[in-house]
């Protein structure tokens, strides 16, 4: 996404509008700038920020700074901290950044967030103790071709009501008829373990999507970035989806290291792959070791769909590529 930078600190935002096609038909969006996701906002540790945000849409709106320590009034929640701002009608947000780290921010009126308002709001360390070459920012986000409030009632007339598979018992019976004493007792388990619950086993999410996001791009045009074999890349990796688990891996990377969960640096980690919850950030370092294209893949919890990012150390490389799918049971 584009960065909005400001050398005196000042920004201006503005929601509005806008048609955009993300999943299989064109639907009503709201956009930051114009865009989705909304511009990264980036600035360095103790900087005083003014944020102009107008509303443009025909209904009271808002911004949420997500993990930042900022004054109460400041903070962009309707009716707790701050009346919400009124169509045509704009508010200053102005705070001094305490802390460093990868965060991000929304909407926190209505259902704005998930028709598009969110957006990477990055502070940079005074004094950075890592060692990278480069560094990228990476937004995940979830879509459904329907305004957000269709979702909302289909779910309160029935939780299941986007489950794309619910196993009948004839399924388990089917099942058990053909299997051998070790996978009947699994099956047993299964269907015991599902009744202990009160709901599917199935039940990994509860909205089906049309697509998922990285940077606003779906994996059948994914978002691609530059870097050079020797590189140290720092990814900064944003969960803004409105109710998806992501499943993450570097195809092309034997593993990364983990150094910073929620803005807050870690004792470095060596990982295979990460689990994002809704709203968590995680800073990876990723070593560009071979000169081939490495891809980004974050698949949802429920294996419904996935984007890539891909990372390019020639230009004529391939965007995208068949990355295997994780395994888990």
């Amino acid at each position: 996404p584009a960065i909005a930078w400001s050398t005196i600190h000042t920004v201006d935002l503005r929601m509005n509008y806008q048609t955009v096609t993300l999943g299989k038909k064109p639907v009503k969006a709201i956009t930051v700038n114009g865009q989705i996701p909304a511009p990264e906002l980036r600035f360095t540790q103790g900087d005083e920020v003014i944020i102009n945000l107008y509303n443009d849409l025909d209904e009271p709106g808002s911004i949420h700074w997500h993990g930042l320590l900022v004054p109460y009034k400041m903070d962009g929640v309707p009716w707790v901290s701050m009346p919400p701002i009124a169509p045509g009608d704009s508010f200053q947000y102005r705070f001094t950044l305490k802390q460093s780290g990868t965060y991000w921010y929304h909407s926190h009126s209505q259902l704005h967030e998930q028709q598009g308002l969110y957006g990477a709001f990055i502070v940079e360390s005074k004094t950075e103790p890592l060692s990278y070459d480069r560094e990228l920012t990476v937004v995940l986000s979830d879509w459904a071709d329907r305004h957000p409030s269709e979702t909302y009632r289909n779910l309160k007339k029935d939780g299941d009501y986007y489950k794309q598979f619910r196993p009948s018992w004839k399924f388990f019976w089917d099942e058990y008829i053909d299997a051998d004493a070790n996978k009947r007792l699994k099956i047993r388990e299964t269907i015991a373990h599902m009744q202990q619950m009160r709901m599917g086993v199935w039940d990994w999410g509860d909205v089906a999507y049309d697509a998922f996001l990285l940077n606003g791009k779906t994996s059948k045009q994914p978002w691609t970035a530059n870097v050079k074999k020797g590189e140290t890349v720092r990814l900064r990796i944003i969960n803004g989806g409105a109710s998806s688990y992501f499943n993450l891996k570097v195809a092309g990377a034997d593993n990364f290291t983990v150094v910073a969960v929620d803005g807050q640096p870690v004792e470095p980690v060596i990982a295979e792959r990460i689990l994002l919850g809704m709203a968590e950030t995680y800073d990876i370092l990723l070593k560009i070791t071979e000169d081939k294209p490495y891809y980004l893949y974050a698949e949802a919890q429920d294996r419904s769909g996935y984007a890539i990012a891909t990372l390019k150390t020639q230009k004529n490389q391939p965007s995208t590529s068949a990355i295997t799918p994780f395994d888990d049971p």
